[in-house]
């Protein structure tokens, strides 16, 4: 039997740790290993995982480390495996007991680099808003395919004409053949904070050469307030920069002409409405409505966003909510885009 390695990167979640850990100890499938790799947690998750290392000692294994982030922890769990095939789960996550087997069965039997399956969004009110792979289940990502999926944000909606719409760019709910993540030299790069998951996912789905798609939202993704609560932050265009330069340098490695120009366009007008937000139109910030103003024109004259917001195709963007927003910066109507930004959060906070 194929051992699997299960890789939980661990900081600060001992309110959910231990669900988590036992949904891996709950599998059907049993030959795997659980490495917790503790990320300078400064809460009782080290003390959680060190439990579970006692109690499972042939199964668990811990390793602590200083704060260096996700990327460093899963990177290093990847290099303390021994399983043929790694997963990936976030600590505050948890796994349906039947997910490795039935993705193992499916891997195997396909003989695949990749197998992804769907996902559950838990909120804490007890709705779930699930995605799976009920029309796409067994579909191969076919060369031609990739670029419509890296165009469209890490979506399937376009994949088979089934309008069935999937996230990929995660690299939780997906099996991976850990020969060709070495063989390929794919990891997270430690140096990117925001959508490092991203960059990992577009070059594994880029370079494998077999991606494959499996029924079933195996993956429960849980909604928490640590999560969805935003908060000014002064250092995100700073971290965005990094990402767009690694974004340029995939689009341009493996695309040319109009789809290296779309795949980097689009994540770049959404990084800078991510960043323009949580920047200037959070209430928190501490900016008088001038400034605020100021500083979202002064955004949309830096050069990584300048030409990406003027080309971009609004119909690329999933949601009508998002392309207003980006409508409304292409034409430079500041104004109208921050109240409009402020209405949608708004509304978006009082239905969670």
């Amino acid at each position: 039997m194929s051992m699997v390695s299960i890789i939980v990167p661990v900081y600060e979640t001992e309110q959910y740790l231990s669900e988590c850990i036992q949904s891996l100890l709950a599998q059907t499938y049993k030959n795997i290993e659980i490495i917790l790799v503790n990320d300078g947690s400064t809460d009782k998750s080290g003390a959680i995982c060190d439990k579970y290392e006692r109690e499972y000692p042939s199964i668990i294994k811990v390793i602590h480390q200083e704060n260096q982030g996700v990327s460093v922890a899963r990177n290093n769990g990847i290099a303390a495996s021994f399983g043929e095939w790694v997963m990936f789960v976030d600590s505050d996550d948890w796994i349906a007991p039947e997910m490795l087997e039935v993705m193992l069965a499916r891997a195997i039997m396909e003989d695949c680099d990749i197998c992804a399956c769907g996902k559950s969004k838990e909120y804490p009110e007890g709705r779930s808003i699930r995605s799976s792979f009920v029309k796409l289940d067994g579909f191969q990502l076919k060369h031609q395919d990739k670029i419509v999926v890296l165009r469209n944000f890490l979506s399937t909606r376009e994949l088979g004409g089934f309008g069935e719409d999937v996230r990929l760019n995660s690299p939780c709910a997906k099996l991976y053949r850990k020969e060709f993540l070495l063989n390929c030299g794919i990891c997270f790069a430690k140096d990117v904070i925001i959508s490092e998951d991203e960059i990992f996912s577009m070059y594994a789905i880029q370079l494998s050469s077999k991606t494959i798609f499996c029924k079933g939202s195996f993956y429960h993704y849980r909604m928490h307030d640590k999560q969805t609560a935003l908060r000014h932050r002064d250092d995100l265009f700073k971290s965005a920069e990094k990402y767009l330069n690694e974004i340029r340098i995939f689009a341009n490695q493996f695309y040319s002409g109009d789809d290296a120009a779309v795949i980097y366009n689009t994540r770049a007008v959404r990084m800078l409405l991510a960043s323009i937000f949580t920047t200037y139109v959070l209430k928190d910030a501490p900016y008088t409505f001038m400034q605020r103003i100021r500083g979202i024109r002064m955004a949309l004259k830096h050069d990584l966003y300048k030409n990406a917001i003027r080309d971009v195709s609004l119909s690329l963007f999933y949601t009508r909510t998002m392309q207003i927003q980006v409508m409304l910066l292409k034409f430079r109507l500041v104004c109208t885009y921050f109240f409009l930004a402020r209405l949608f959060h708004w509304r978006r906070t009082r239905k969670h």
